[in-house]
């Protein structure tokens, strides 16, 4: 693996440079068509009696629209692991995604990321506020994504507020939260003031 912990095998390393480690060429196991599955195992040759560890598709049957990603890829919401296919766990694009709109070495904001990770979307939610009686020094306001942990947002996305009774936002405060990480929970915490909470204010 690489500082990361990625392994990245290719058929051909010149669209990628050095973040393809293992060009493996033409018709080999990184020469995937989009409508084929793949599963690490555990055995030294292929067997159907070999342990599952992780899986893409489902062996045995056909590749369904709804799974295949001719022209395109799929790219994993979460790190559990899956022997059996878990269709809810992919990020599925297919049919228009070339090979400058993928981010081999790059997944969730880890590793070697260029820029954002193209058609996949970040679910952010605003999971407290807090005006506490002991002084307007100690407000924060917690964000948490469940799908991306330790995750560097790479798109202009703004925190704003909406006072009194506009139906606009506020020109003045906001934040763009682009640059921001997530921490290793999938949480951003917003304070006045880090005093009173120390390293959980980010």
């Amino acid at each position: 693996t690489d500082e990361y912990g990625f392994i990245v095998l290719c058929v051909n390393s010149g669209s990628y440079g050095n973040k393809c480690k293992y060009p493996l060429g033409p018709n080999t196991i990184a020469d995937n068509p989009g409508n084929v599955d793949v599963a690490i195992t555990k055995g030294t040759v292929p067997s159907a009696t070999n342990e599952i560890v992780d899986i893409y598709g489902v062996p045995g049957q056909p590749t369904f629209s709804y799974n295949t990603f001719v022209n395109g890829r799929v790219n994993r919401r979460n790190s559990t692991l899956n022997p059996t296919f878990d269709f809810n766990n992919w990020d599925i694009e297919s049919g228009s995604t070339t090979s400058a709109n993928t981010d081999p070495g790059c997944w969730n904001g880890i590793g070697d990321c260029d820029g954002p990770e193209p058609g996949l979307s970040l679910k952010l939610i605003i999971t407290e506020i807090a005006d506490p009686s002991d002084g307007p020094q100690n407000r924060f306001v917690e964000l948490f994504s469940s799908d991306k942990k330790n995750y560097v947002i790479p798109d202009d996305l703004l925190l704003v507020r909406y006072e009194d009774s506009n139906d606009d936002p506020s020109t003045f405060p906001f934040v763009n939260l682009k640059g921001y990480k997530t921490d290793e929970y999938g949480f951003i915490v917003l304070c006045v003031n880090s005093v009173s909470y120390g390293n959980k204010c980010k």
